[in-house]
């Protein structure tokens, strides 16, 4: 599911920046189309209020949408990590360098990137700023799915709605 955002005439946006359009009728679609797909989903009935909330309340920017959502998750799923916004931090740049600063800014002295990433990443650049690029390869979750054949990394929300409080073992495991 998209969520439409004003695009026309306003060039490159921040993230931060973007805002929701509100006309025509996609809120209703979209419940519908999530209410409809996850009619006999084991744990529906948990999450139904933030989906009735998400499509229901008035969002002026994408980025308030996106953290309600990612706090909810990180909640049920009981994650503790601090998030911190780029805005929030006084950063400048673009690639590898933004990268770096951002990592500076946060004290990091590892910076952790997907195995299909690693080739964006210049790592002699890491390596003289004093930080240590780690990849990884993605892990694929394996959860009982409602319809068809498996689909690997199908959606947070999927798993949650199939496997409720078993998510989050499922992950840790």
């Amino acid at each position: 599911m998209t969520i439409p955002v004003w695009k026309k005439g306003l060039g490159l946006q921040q993230i931060r920046e973007v805002r929701i359009c509100h006309t025509g009728n996609w809120k209703k679609k979209h419940l519908h189309s999530f209410q409809s797909a996850y009619a006999h989903a084991p744990f529906l009935k948990d999450h139904v209020n933030l989906l009735k909330q998400i499509f229901s309340q008035q969002y002026d920017l994408l980025i308030d949408l996106n953290m309600e959502i990612i706090k909810y998750i990180m909640d049920f799923l009981r994650i503790e990590t601090r998030i911190v916004l780029m805005s929030e931090l006084d950063v400048r740049g673009k690639g590898t360098p933004l990268i770096i600063d951002i990592c500076k800014s946060l004290g990091a002295n590892q910076f952790l990137v997907q195995s299909s990433a690693l080739a964006y990443y210049n790592p002699v650049q890491f390596k003289l700023a004093g930080l240590e690029l780690v990849s990884f390869k993605k892990p694929e979750y394996i959860y009982p799915q409602m319809y068809g054949d498996f689909i690997a990394n199908l959606s947070i929300l999927d798993m949650m709605l199939t496997c409720g409080g078993k998510s989050r073992d499922i992950i840790l495991n």
